[in-house]
């Protein structure tokens, strides 16, 4: 069980390498749609083509915000017009810890 304040909390499972090691493929994060990605963090960006990718969020500056994979340090930027939404991680749970319903 993982505390969060957010009655819309909800879990992914990760795939694939960019935020490894921190976050490991078949791995899960908890995300907060509720909460406030701050400088930092982890978050799920929603873009508008429908890919959803796991980032660290470095900042926003103007009409873009700035994220970087942990594996390696790519960093990349995105035009705010063209997500469909950023948000905050709360947790990161590995597999087993996970229990489904």
């Amino acid at each position: 069980e993982i505390a969060t304040e957010d009655p819309n909390a909800y879990c992914l499972r990760m795939r694939g390498q960019s935020m490894f090691p921190a976050i490991r493929d078949g791995w899960y994060v908890l995300i907060e749609p509720n909460g406030t990605a701050r400088e930092g963090e982890y978050v799920l960006l929603k873009l508008a083509d429908g890919r959803k990718m796991v980032k660290e969020f470095l900042f926003r500056r103007g009409t873009t915000i700035e994220v970087m994979s942990v594996n390696g340090g790519e960093r990349l930027s995105f035009e705010l017009s063209g997500l469909d939404g950023m948000q905050p991680v709360g947790a990161v749970v590995s597999p087993s810890k996970w229990r489904p319903d």
